[in-house]
């Protein structure tokens, strides 16, 4: 456990030193680009140190028997074309199966930095670390589905920017590498409207969700099976029922997801200008889903693109609740209160194994490897 915990802190103070060097750089000369050499560091180690794991995620052993399935293995030829010409490319050449997961971690991340742009590049600091802290269970699982996330993460801005014809051609690119990101076509006149437009109303509807959640979860599994099949979700229709009950972390997230929507109108006026209602929307449409999908595999799994958002807005509150320590010693434990959830959360997920993110093993390990039968 040693090992795990030294490997993913020390990869997330580096990569938090170099984002926070970035940002300084930045500042200092506005023309540089923003995908530069401590960028660059970054992601390659995050590629490489994510990529040569071995059997950490839930999903690993699935996409390791894939490969070694060879080109004609079933389930390659389902895979979306991306990733199977980057299957078939790799195995033509007789690549080791570690290449696979390096380039995966590799796409992840780079469409991750690319999403920082001008815009919000003052947030990369803040999101680098709860990005990691939050997230690295799960793009260490639907690595497909994952990557397409990232992509979906990455143009976010053209529906911000008003360029619709990008907006649907990343869409498009991101469908090769897993084809639910297209229930997010739509998203592009939505986000962009304050719909939500008062506390009283986003806690109301936060109400409503939970009050119809069970009936919702019913009346998807029968009348929308053919639409989950379409969207690669088939596989996990036997699994529409509740996998865990919610526990004391379930309920301490539940009560920071509210504090959150209490700060929302000072988040928007300090940020407005930033695209933040875009990114807001999706958190609060995922936080709408999320009583229908906790704890159900097929659903979550399509609520990603809406509820993986809140990292970012998370970046937001801290940034926020930064810059106003200074006024009032009151933001100050509201910021550390915010931080210490997210360090405690990640430390506790590591501890427990969660989505099998734990215990870490490269693959030169791969004979040492112990399978761990108990994870959440």
């Amino acid at each position: 456990m040693f090992l795990t915990y030294f490997i993913y802190i020390f990869l997330i103070l580096f990569m938090t030193y170099w984002a926070r060097r970035s940002l300084i750089s930045f500042q200092a000369n506005a023309s540089v680009p923003i995908i530069k050499l401590d960028i660059w560091l970054s992601i390659m180690l995050f590629s490489i140190i994510i990529g040569c794991r071995y059997m950490v995620g839930v999903d690993y052993k699935g996409y390791l028997e894939d490969y070694r399935s060879g080109i004609d293995g079933y389930a390659i030829r389902n895979y979306e074309l991306a990733f199977k010409c980057i299957v078939t490319f790799l195995l033509k050449i007789d690549a080791h199966y570690i290449y696979f997961f390096i380039i995966s971690a590799f796409v992840q991340i780079y469409f991750f930095y690319k999403s920082f742009d001008r815009k919000i590049y003052y947030l990369l600091p803040w999101a680098v670390p709860i990005f990691l802290m939050t997230e690295l269970g799960s793009l260490e699982n639907g690595i497909r589905h994952f990557t397409a996330l990232m992509i979906f993460f990455y143009s976010l801005k053209y529906i911000r920017d008003s360029l619709f014809g990008r907006y649907v051609l990343t869409i498009g690119f991101a469908s090769l590498f897993h084809l639910s990101v297209l229930v997010c076509l739509p998203l592009y006149w939505l986000l962009r409207c304050k719909i939500f437009k008062s506390i009283g109303i986003q806690l109301f509807g936060i109400m409503i969700s939970i009050f119809v959640s069970e009936r919702i979860v019913t009346w998807i599994n029968d009348y929308f099976g053919g639409i989950i099949f379409l969207l690669g979700y088939d596989g996990y229709l036997s699994e529409l029922n509740k996998e865990g009950e919610g526990g004391l972390g379930f309920y301490v997230s539940w009560f920071i997801n509210i504090l959150i929507i209490f700060l929302f109108p000072q988040l928007y006026k300090k940020y407005k200008h930033d695209g933040f209602i875009v990114y807001w929307n999706l958190f609060y449409i995922g936080l709408l889903l999320k009583p229908a999908t906790d704890f159900i595999l097929v659903l979550g799994r399509i609520n990603w693109y809406f509820s993986k958002i809140r990292f970012l807005i998370f970046a937001f509150v801290l940034h926020y609740l930064y810059c106003k320590c200074k006024e009032n010693d009151f933001f100050y434990f509201l910021f550390f209160m915010f931080l210490l959830s997210i360090i405690i959360f990640f430390l506790y997920e590591v501890y427990v194994g969660a989505n099998q993110m734990s215990p870490f093993y490269f693959f030169w390990q791969e004979t040492e490897y112990v399978p761990v039968h108990k994870y959440n």
